[in-house]
């Protein structure tokens, strides 16, 4: 997977700078990881691919979901991991935390991010 081919359509602009600073071999392995964690997220949210990549990110040390500019984009209510699996695989997961509330409501509106959706609704501006 060629960091120079894919990073346009994989990476925010924060996400690029982060890569862009390592060796090969790391650059690559990150831009796979990104890829599998944004694959779980827009799964999880029931966008697939529908959702551009570059819309948001994630924190390389922490794991953390990110806006665009790098800042954060959740309150604590996503967690996500990425693990090698068979020695061969990459898989990451996208978990929310409903919280304690017992409603069985699972409309898109309600589910979504409160964090992150506040971050794209103000890159889209008013309207």
């Amino acid at each position: 997977m060629p960091f120079e081919l894919f990073q346009r359509h994989v990476c925010t602009p924060a996400e690029h700078a982060e890569l862009a600073g390592l060796p090969e071999a790391e650059r690559t392995a990150g831009l796979l990881r990104l890829w599998t964690l944004k694959e779980a997220y827009t799964k999880a949210l029931g966008q697939g691919l529908r959702l551009g990549f570059t819309e948001f990110g994630f924190d390389a040390g922490s794991g953390g979901l990110l806006a665009p500019d790098g800042t954060p984009a959740t309150r604590g209510e996503w967690a996500f991991t990425t693990r090698r699996v068979l020695g061969r695989y990459l898989l990451s997961v996208a978990c929310h935390d409903v919280g304690l509330d017992t409603s069985r409501d699972t409309a898109a509106h309600t589910m979504l991010d409160e964090g992150f959706m506040g971050t794209i609704a103000g890159l889209l501006g008013p309207g």
